[in-house]
């Protein structure tokens, strides 16, 4: 699948561009980073435990339970429910993908996706950076630089 690395850096760009303030936006590519993350260690277990049952039942309990797991943390997590959000996403994403009869494995998708979403979060906030230097700053902006001069 030549264009799913690049669909897929594209939508982490998308998605930090969204961001109105850089701070949120650089959260959001560790909110994306960790999600891949926890998703590629679960997809991976799962993975294996689904290998040594070996039934289409023992394969619908083990992915009932990963989806229940992943719903409670949701569920309760609070602000970090996004995070969750992501790693149930590319959970099934890496599950479907080692068990489908295409080549490679979830070791292989989880390094690909990984680093798919590292670069495109490394590019993204680099490139707000650069662009963020040409901007004027905002009426909001100027009128608190100069309150802390005058409050220094």
């Amino acid at each position: 699948m030549p264009g799913k690395p690049i669909a897929s850096r594209c939508s982490v760009v998308v998605t930090l561009l969204r961001q109105t303030d850089r701070q949120r936006g650089k959260s959001a590519a560790l909110g994306l980073i960790v999600g891949n993350l926890i998703a590629g260690v679960a997809a991976g277990i799962a993975y294996n435990v689904i290998l040594l049952g070996n039934t289409l039942p023992f394969f619908v309990t083990v992915c009932l339970a990963a989806t229940l797991v992943f719903a409670g943390r949701i569920a309760t997590a609070g602000n970090r429910a996004a995070i969750y959000v992501v790693a149930l996403g590319t959970f099934v994403l890496l599950l479907g993908l080692s068990l489908s009869p295409l080549p490679g494995s979830t070791g292989e998708a989880f390094v690909s996706r990984i680093l798919n979403v590292i670069f495109a979060s490394a590019y993204a906030t680099g490139a707000l950076s650069l662009v963020e230097r040409w901007q004027p700053p905002t009426p909001n902006a100027a009128r608190t630089a100069d309150a802390k001069k005058r409050g220094s």
